[in-house]
């Protein structure tokens, strides 16, 4: 419905152009039939006033048609084109590829679409002239994706329809459902790509869709990574598992074929999320704070221990320092501080009234 509205009005667009033409056209007949009616006093006079006055109705047809160009019929892709710093569009002729244009500083294509260093200039920058619509017109096609946020969280595009494709780097996200550990825990898997593409024709004939291919691909290297570790150690080493997951997309030629036949170029892969399903993480956040709350309790009971000896060996030690030991700890537990206690309970202890069996 959408399309059959946007084709409506550039048919609109064309009539209206198509009218302004021929009004444009009535008003240089009329000037050109002036300009040829004038006299010439001789040779040199017509060699100089007719070039002049030919370029003063050039200008002042371009005056006219320019406006339009600009704000008419580039925005809509008839007849010229925008295209921005650092991307391509695609020249369509009866539903063939024709050619490719881009706009990127210190970049162009050669004969095979490969984006290679040269220069690339446009009298006008991003305003291109592309061909003569409706005979040819600027490819097309539904385009989706998940990108990062600043903050690194993935943000999901919902499928949007493009005129051009991306030259310049950029990260994709990538997810692999219900991979397994070393002892077969399942996790999810959120992993980063940072892609290139290096020939625009490539990437959007040779497959269907590129992103998704370059992603249902690298998925199994990234499944496969997670079985050779622990979780544990798997969250612990990034930094080793990013490594050896791009070794792999090399050893095993899937980086060469996504720049042979994709016309993509990986430049990185990173592991940006491992985790637990929902189900699993709950069992395991009681496992790790299980496990915290029995080293708190090793630790309290060695601090115990040493702080016993201590206080043992301040006291005399022998069974002396023990009873005086026994004491203070039984002093501590009426709360008082009071020496005439301590003395007492000691004399308790050592008179041995403690270790009389009744």
């Amino acid at each position: 419905m959408i399309k059959k509205l946007e084709d409506n009005k550039k048919l609109i667009f064309a009539g209206l152009m198509c009218l302004g033409a021929l009004v444009l056209l009535f008003l240089d007949i009329v000037f050109l039939k002036f300009m040829l009616r004038q006299e010439y006093t001789s040779i040199g006079n017509f060699l100089l006033m007719f070039p002049l006055r030919l370029i003063g109705f050039l200008l002042l047809n371009f005056l006219a048609l320019f406006p339009i160009t600009y704000f008419v019929l580039a925005p809509r892709n008839l007849f010229f084109t925008f295209v921005k710093e650092g991307e391509a569009k695609m020249v369509m002729r009866g539903g063939t590829f024709r050619k490719a244009i881009i706009q990127w500083k210190g970049h162009k294509l050669d004969s095979n679409e490969n984006v290679i260093e040269g220069t690339n200039r446009h009298l006008f920058g991003g305003l291109q002239f592309y061909g003569l619509w409706p005979l040819d017109n600027i490819y097309r096609y539904k385009f989706e994706w998940t990108s990062l946020t600043p903050d690194g969280s993935p943000l999901h595009h919902v499928p949007e329809i493009l005129d051009y494709i991306l030259l310049k780097q950029d990260v994709y996200f990538g997810e692999v459902k219900e991979a397994e550990d070393k002892e077969m825990f399942p996790l999810n898997v959120g992993f980063v790509l940072t892609l290139e593409t290096v020939n625009p024709y490539k990437a959007l004939f040779n497959v269907q869709n590129w992103i998704e291919a370059v992603i249902s691909k690298t998925i199994p290297m990234v499944r496969n990574a997670m079985t050779r570790d622990k979780y544990e150690n798997l969250i612990a080493n990034t930094e080793d598992l990013n490594n050896g997951i791009g070794k792999n997309l090399d050893d095993s030629g899937l980086k060469k074929f996504f720049l042979e036949f994709y016309g993509v170029n990986v430049i990185a892969i990173q592991i940006q999320t491992i985790d637990p399903p929902e189900e699993y993480r709950e069992a395991t956040l009681k496992q790790f704070v299980a496990e915290q709350d029995a080293k708190r309790i090793v630790t309290l009971a060695t601090a115990d221990a040493e702080a016993y000896e201590i206080k043992k060996n301040a006291l005399g030690g022998g069974k002396e320092g023990l009873d005086n030991l026994v004491a203070l700890e039984l002093a501590d537990k009426i709360k008082t501080g009071d020496k005439i206690v301590v003395e007492g309970l000691r004399g308790l202890l050592t008179s041995g009234i403690f270790s009389k069996k009744p």
